[in-house]
């Protein structure tokens, strides 16, 4: 009887875990051994990346998906981005667009704390310190903000930008108005909102005269015209004004107009409004008194010396 310790032959194509030898002559913890050789088999074919756990051999189950986990970072959010962000980069089967709209909210929220960091310090900046040193805290406080402010606001633009993000662009938009990230907002209505053709108006279709009679008999309604999937252009171009039109971008108004303009005329008189409203009014000069010569006359003459009053 052979010891199952025996060194191991090259693997048969056909079968990795049982030699030809061990069929006829089985040695010792033959099934031990088999075990082992199996495991093993198993660890060198695992992917050196992990991914999504796989579905049993005997269900028809998926199997669990990066979904089934977040529940665990609910009281974590630091942990929650990183677990998001490593699936969107790093799992195919786990880029659904509830781990990509999670990640969207947990950035957003971060950017909107750095944000409100950056703006207490700056109104800190404005009052007077005590000292000196209170004054190199506020400062250095203020520098970190700014950073991680723009750090994450590059976060934000590279998970919008990206084609493969699976998120919800309604959600999206909801989102970054909610958190007043303007950056966001222009991306939004400029790309995923605005086609580049009109939508072709609805028209109704006449069903068959089958399909009619099958509804009257059943006291059913005809079906309703689909909602459209991109906002009108004129309702787009006009939030793009308003949004450029607060952060003083003139360019890019004067840009929309001549783009929109012939299509859409109203524009220019949206744009000029809004332009007009932000030039403030003239300062009024102080208006000098020199008073009137009839009164002037009248008092010299009389104060004059020796006239009879």
């Amino acid at each position: 009887m052979r010891l199952a310790t025996a060194p191991e032959p090259v693997r048969d194509p056909e079968d990795d875990c049982i030699r030809p030898e061990d069929k006829e002559n089985p040695p010792c913890c033959f099934e031990a051994e088999l075990a082992e050789r199996r495991k093993e088999r198993r660890r060198q074919k695992r992917p050196r990346r992990p991914t999504a756990l796989p579905a049993d051999s005997d269900s028809d189950e998926e199997g669990w998906v990066a979904d089934d986990f977040m529940h665990y970072f609910a009281h974590k959010p630091a942990y929650l981005r990183l677990f998001c962000d490593y699936v969107m980069h790093h799992d195919e089967r786990g880029r659904t667009m509830n781990v990509c709209t999670t990640l969207l909210e947990v950035l957003l929220t971060e950017w909107r704390a750095a944000q409100d960091g950056v703006e207490r310090c700056e109104a800190a900046a404005k009052d007077v310190f005590s000292d000196a040193a209170e004054k190199d805290r506020n400062e250095g406080d203020l520098r970190s903000f700014r950073e991680t402010a723009s750090a994450k606001s590059d976060d934000v633009m590279a998970l919008l930008t990206d084609d493969q993000a699976p998120y919800d662009r309604m959600i999206a938009l909801i989102m970054v108005e909610q958190n007043k990230f303007p950056p966001g907002t222009l991306f939004m209505y400029e790309t995923k909102f605005r086609s580049q053709e009109p939508p072709a108006p609805w028209v109704a279709k006449k069903l068959p005269w089958w399909t009619r009679k099958k509804l009257r008999a059943e006291n059913k309604k005809p079906p309703e015209p689909e909602t459209p999937t991109v906002l009108p252009r004129s309702v787009v171009n006009q939030i793009l004004i308003q949004e450029y039109h607060k952060r003083g971008d003139v360019a890019s108004i004067l840009r929309i107009c001549r783009a929109e303009g012939r299509a859409d005329p109203l524009l220019w008189v949206v744009a000029t409004r809004r332009i007009v409203e932000a030039v403030p009014p003239p300062a009024e000069a102080p208006r000098l008194d020199f008073g009137d010569g009839d009164d002037d006359e009248t008092a010299a003459t009389t104060t004059a010396p020796g006239g009879d009053s």
